[in-house]
């Protein structure tokens, strides 16, 4: 049992890492692709391959939910980040279906609204 004041919900969406970066030619708008691994309210675990060198702060987006969020980078392993909302979501309006159990049959869906 998580002891989390939000806990966290398992879900798998792709999603990318938003942030500018100076060139020497100017600011460059950069994008990388990362996985959603898990979410609460107040932030979120993600995996990808380039997650490396990101700035303190940077957008996170995953389109599948509409999330679309400003983020602070918490902690980092090799292949994964922690992120902290800078404001609070609410889950509840993201309608986000929590991830199978592997062995279980279907995908990962997006809960529609009735």
């Amino acid at each position: 049992m998580q002891a989390r004041r939000h806990p966290r919900k398992k879900v798998r969406h792709g999603g990318a890492i938003l942030f500018t970066r100076e060139c020497f030619h100017g600011p460059a708008q950069i994008r990388l692709p990362c996985d959603l691994v898990d979410i609460s309210e107040t932030g979120a675990r993600l995996s990808g391959a380039i997650l490396h060198a990101l700035p303190p702060v940077f957008v996170l987006e995953v389109k599948s939910i509409n999330l679309n969020e400003q983020v602070q980078l918490r902690w980092k392993l090799k292949h994964e980040i922690g992120v902290m909302f800078l404001q609070p979501i609410n889950l509840e309006q993201m309608n986000i279906t929590v991830a199978r159990s592997p062995g279980e049959e279907g995908g990962l869906k997006r809960r529609r609204r009735a």
